[in-house]
């Protein structure tokens, strides 16, 4: 018995992860360079105006707690759980959501052609057979490797 393919779909927003997974990979990779120059003895004015790590050193030394407003503060803390939850669901779109790949249904076949029934048309024919009895209320249908699954919601 052939078994069924399962495929992944991947959804729009997991390439934007992807790319923000590339661009922090760049990011360490670049300043791990700069850690090995820096090993190197390369003059650290030079590798300073290549990542400007110093500057920014500087800035964030350079902060009191005067600096931190209430205002400032809020702002912060709701950029911060913005942030998190933003995270948190583009971590849940990279999560891999697979499903069964249907195959088409191969009826005929001639010297001039052949005749092929996709799988969402033998699925549609079997809800509204099913839908054509007054006591079903709903039906969806799943066509399998060699069954056809109908599922129906009844009146009491």
């Amino acid at each position: 018995m052939i078994r069924q393919r399962i495929t992944l779909r991947t959804p729009l927003l997991a390439h934007l992860v992807r790319a923000l997974t590339v661009v922090l990979g760049v990011a360490l990779l670049w300043y791990g360079l700069m850690t090995v120059l820096l090993a190197v003895k390369v003059s650290p004015d030079t590798v300073n105006s290549l990542s400007a790590y110093r500057s920014l050193y500087a800035d964030a030394v350079g902060l009191t707690g005067g600096d931190f407003t209430t205002g400032v503060r809020l702002i912060g803390g709701f950029a911060g759980v913005i942030a998190f939850l933003l995270f948190i669901y583009l971590a849940l779109q990279e999560l891999p959501r697979p499903h069964l790949a249907r195959g088409d249904v191969d009826l005929d076949q001639h010297e001039r052609g052949s005749t092929i029934v996709r799988p969402r048309a033998i699925e549609r024919v079997a809800e509204s057979a099913a839908r054509g009895n007054s006591a079903v209320t709903a039906a969806a249908g799943r066509l399998g490797d060699r069954e056809l699954t109908v599922n129906i919601g009844l009146r009491r």
